[in-house]
């Protein structure tokens, strides 16, 4: 049973990526830049103090293993909370979607099925980029070598989402964040569906490191040659398919 503490932790994590873009609206990169010192980093630290495994995740994992003192990885972790931050307040930006306005009119039966189909093509390719990424950094010497960081985690939590080679993080998290504005742009054209889909990915990526949750992408941290390369849930034929090919 999930204790109050961690429930209180989990939902101020995901109310540090929800907030995120007002820290701009109202303040600009200063705000950002303040809001990911303070609030961002608050949930980090917290994760620190409530969680044994995070501390061990930092100190007897990866500090140990590369023989770099903590310090040195909770550096690393910093400079991966403002890069994932200000990527995605500057896609937001860019693309007009922080204060954004919508094209449907959301009083219609057509508006709302038409807002669902568009988040599902954002699922869609979302899952698939996130997916060939990840194949990549699992199929490969090189992506094997930078992805090691992140798998040193076997049991994660909410700062883990943090603990990425800057190149492994490049093509994790920048991957999807990059394929999703062509969508926007090409296709779907609404910054109000564009800013759910953003912040509903963002949110869900983290989420999926959660040592309460435990969801499927948790399981691929704790289970040795899991074939679970998706993000968003598991797909037995996916699995399947993947199990007839060694995945490291």
């Amino acid at each position: 049973m999930i204790k109050f503490g961690a429930i209180a932790h989990e939902i101020l994590c995901y109310t540090s990526i929800f907030g995120l873009p007002y820290s701009y609206q109202y303040f600009g990169w200063t705000g950002v830049l303040v809001y990911t010192a303070t609030l961002s980093t608050a949930t980090v630290i917290l994760d620190f103090i409530r969680s044994s495994t995070a501390r061990e995740n930092v100190r007897g994992r990866v500090a140990d293993a590369y023989n770099v003192p903590s310090l040195a990885v909770y550096c690393l972790m910093a400079c991966n909370m403002i890069s994932a931050n200000v990527l995605v307040v500057g896609l937001l930006r860019y693309f007009d979607a922080i204060e954004p306005s919508s094209t449907l009119n959301f009083s219609t039966a057509a508006a709302i099925i038409r807002l669902i189909c568009t988040l599902g093509l954002y699922f869609i390719v979302s899952e698939v980029t996130f997916t060939a990424g990840h194949m990549l950094l699992h199929r490969t010497e090189i992506g094997r070598r930078i992805h090691k960081i992140h798998h040193l985690c076997v049991r994660p939590t909410w700062s883990t989402n943090l603990l990425f080679h800057p190149l492994d993080l490049a093509v994790e998290f920048g991957g999807p964040f990059c394929f999703m504005p062509l969508m926007h742009m090409y296709v779907i054209g609404d910054p109000f569906v564009f800013r759910m889909a953003i912040m509903f990915l963002y949110m869900w990526y983290a989420a999926s490191h959660s040592e309460n949750l435990g969801l499927s992408h948790y399981n691929h941290h704790s289970t040795s040659g899991s074939m679970v390369l998706t993000i968003y849930g598991r797909y037995e034929w996916f699995e399947r398919l993947m199990s007839a090919k060694k995945i490291e």
